[in-house]
């Protein structure tokens, strides 16, 4: 039952961290997209 729980736990925390990354990567593309739209209309 102890594994069980533990298991559940680290599961849970797993899926946390990779919502938290995706978040993360999602901004960091955000910002990487408008630098580069900024530099294409900079460059016209």
């Amino acid at each position: 039952l102890k594994k069980e729980i533990l298991r559940e736990q680290i599961s849970q925390e797993g899926e946390e961290l990779a919502k938290q990354l995706e978040a993360g990567f999602g901004k960091a593309a955000e910002l990487i997209q408008q630098e580069l739209s900024e530099l294409v209309t900079h460059w016209k």
